[in-house]
């Protein structure tokens, strides 16, 4: 990148900048017309417990996962100690988000069984799945583990049932437990044996959402099925309906051509009857 020239007691210069920090953003220039002075990039250079880690900049994430060390001045004979605490505001917004998107999916199913200005229910109001997701729900969320810690289920840390089956945070509750007891918090959600509440409910959680044999997927299909033979049976009603109405309209074509043709029919008939009655009086006359 090339910077606009700047002025110095020699006159004006050219300032070339790396825009790739670190030794891989050094520049090679090339030119006889004017001589330049290069400042070669240098990674960073740090030991971590004893492992050596190199880093283009001096923000490193990549030597502690989960860990941003921010780099000030070079010293390599002054050792620095690390102290690194738990993240409870990173956890309080993690149980916020899970929160609202349990709440936006039980908001959705509830609005299926609310009444509209007609008295009417939703359309899945009757789907037997809607019924048995909803349950699942709301057995995840009120069950309960043993032998994770201090805490049982969500509602002793301060994630409570409202009501209308939504949750909400006692956030006094929750910023109690997050700071004096983060590892039980954690162990509560991420304990792996025993199974902790957050192994159990992403258990549950895949097997309803199975792509192939979750409960949503297999409605989906069975609607769909429906919805086709439902399809298949219209197109057969209209195909035989227009094979009544063709052969309606020929029966109506039929029958309009015989109309016409009476009355020439009768006419004939009755001039042949004419004839008739004046072939008998005739006939009487000469007798």
């Amino acid at each position: 990148m090339a910077l606009p020239p700047t002025w110095s007691s020699t006159g004006s210069r050219l300032v070339l900048t790396s825009k790739t920090s670190g030794a891989a953003g050094n520049l090679t220039v090339t030119s006889s017309a004017a001589s330049f002075t290069s400042s070669a990039g240098v990674d960073a250079q740090l030991t971590v417990d004893g492992v050596p880690v190199d880093s283009s900049t001096n923000t490193v994430t990549s030597a502690i996962p989960g860990v941003t060390l921010s780099l000030g001045a070079a010293d390599p004979d002054m050792p620095v100690l690390i102290s690194v605490e738990p993240d409870t505001s990173g956890a309080a917004t993690a149980l916020q988000n899970f929160v609202d998107a349990y709440n936006a999916v039980v908001g959705s199913i509830n609005s299926q069984y609310t009444l509209d200005s007609s008295g009417n229910e939703g359309v899945l109001a009757g789907d037997s799945m809607l019924q048995t997701l909803q349950s699942q729900l709301l057995n995840m969320v009120t069950g309960s583990v043993s032998g994770v810690g201090n805490y049982v289920n969500l509602q002793s840390m301060g994630i409570e049932m409202q009501n209308d089956g939504t949750l909400q945070i006692n956030s006094s509750v929750l910023s109690n437990a997050l700071s004096t007891d983060y590892s039980d918090v954690q162990k509560f959600f991420q304990s792996t044996s025993p199974q902790g509440w957050g192994q159990l409910a992403n258990t549950e959680m895949t097997q309803i959402t199975d792509p192939t044999q979750g409960a949503v997927a297999l409605d989906i299909n069975g609607l769909t099925q429906t919805n086709d033979d439902l399809s298949n049976q219209i197109s057969d009603f209209q195909a035989n309906m227009t094979q009544v109405q063709q052969q309606l309209t020929s029966q109506y074509d039929a029958l309009d051509t015989l109309l016409i043709q009476y009355p020439l029919q009768i006419q004939e008939a009755s001039a042949q009857l004419a004839s008739l009655t004046g072939a008998t009086s005739g006939s009487s006359n000469q007798g």
